[in-house]
């Protein structure tokens, strides 16, 4: 972990790992090279380690960084580390993308809701991948994509408007933009790599 001032001074180097994201109230989260969750306050550097649940691969903290989701024996479930309580909530088998090849692994992909009430995440069960998404106070899951071909790699944008994904078609890669209050889909005509990720801009403009 790294921590820089917007003014590109004070550039410092914390701890190592991955998955790492940066919360509204300034703390960080992510994962430690030893596979345990952590959160992280670089203004007092206080550590809070999440050891409770063994060595996790992934980790996708909420946006307040009070919960995370994760792969636990199998299964999704949804962590509140500061309760100590924890929530399954579908087979890995069906929250992940389908695998390629017999000893291949395809890690979770998932963004989260900025409000928190649910979830993306890309789904291999019927075959091809296709977006879903999970509804935290219902348990429903709703199918977002049903293209013929590869949807993958989720990503809210920041003001829960729209859902960004990577759409993978014989010709290429694409980026499409889904309007969840109309929708509709947008898919980009330039292409790109197939192993792009997205990132929206922090007011989400583009």
């Amino acid at each position: 972990v790294w921590s820089v001032r917007q003014d590109g001074s004070d550039l410092q180097s914390h701890m190592w790992g991955w998955d790492f994201t940066v919360h509204p109230a300034g703390h960080i989260s992510g994962i430690t090279r030893g596979g345990i969750p952590f959160v992280y306050d670089p203004a007092t550097d206080d550590q809070v380690f999440v050891r409770d649940w063994g060595m996790i691969y992934r980790a996708f903290f909420s946006p307040t960084g009070a919960a995370f989701l994760a792969e636990v024996a199998g299964a999704l479930v949804l962590v509140d580390w500061r309760e100590g309580e924890e929530r399954v909530l579908l087979p890995t088998r069906r929250a992940a993308p389908r695998q390629h090849g017999m000893f291949a692994h395809r890690a979770l992909e998932i963004s989260w809701h900025p409000d928190e009430t649910g979830f993306a995440f890309t789904s291999g069960w019927d075959g091809d991948d296709d977006i879903g998404y999970y509804d935290l106070a219902t348990g429903e899951v709703r199918r977002l994509t049903e293209e013929p071909w590869d949807e993958q790699g989720p990503s809210f944008s920041p003001d829960g408007r729209y859902l960004a994904y990577m759409y993978h078609d014989p010709i290429g890669s694409h980026v499409c933009i889904l309007d969840l209050t109309e929708e509709t889909a947008l898919k980009a005509t330039w292409r790109v790599s197939r192993r792009a990720w997205i990132v929206w801009r922090p007011r989400g403009q583009g």
